[in-house]
């Protein structure tokens, strides 16, 4: 368990290795005379075997959030790829964005800190593109609305021959 962090299997081989260590020294009767030694190390061991716990714990969850971002990095990417309008690419960003939040919840010091890392240079990018690419949709949802709007006035403003006004609106 020393220098970690080890990968899910390793955390969870060391606590069969332990539990294994805290059973056999259980068997240990009172009468024999290492009786005195096994009670000290049977604490000693289970004080291990709860360090060893927490860590499978933790790498079980680094494991979980490093899955769930490669999950939505994954439907971001096919979304991003087919993306024609402002609601196609919020969806992109907010997929983009839900995996970098779930890389940013794996625990420190395990080993899908480190996958996190590097997925996190490639995901960043991509959820900054989508991004842009949704600010440029909602201008022009923005403009295109403007100019709908400017248009109806004019028609307005040439159904009642108020042409200079009419003239006005068409050209905005």
């Amino acid at each position: 368990s020393q220098n970690p962090p080890h990968p899910l299997e390793r955390w969870q081989q060391l606590e069969e290795l332990w539990t294994l260590a805290i059973a056999q020294l259980e068997q240990i009767p009172e009468s024999n005379v290492a009786y005195p030694v096994a009670v000290v190390k049977l604490g000693e061991y289970r004080d291990h075997l709860d360090a060893i716990r927490r860590r499978t714990v933790l790498e079980e969850r680094a494991e979980e959030n490093v899955a769930a971002a490669r999950l939505a990095a994954q439907v971001a990417g096919e979304r991003q790829k087919s993306a024609t309008n402002l609601d196609e690419w919020q969806q992109a960003h907010a997929s983009w964005q839900l995996a970098i939040e779930s890389l940013m919840r794996v625990p420190g010091g395990t080993t899908g800190a480190q996958a996190a890392t590097t997925l996190l240079e490639d995901y960043t990018p991509q959820r900054d593109l989508a991004h842009r690419q949704q600010g440029r949709e909602q201008t022009g949802v923005l403009r295109f609305r403007l100019a709908t709007e400017a248009a109806d006035r004019a028609r307005v403003a040439m159904n009642q021959q108020r042409w200079p006004e009419a003239i006005g609106f068409w050209q905005q």
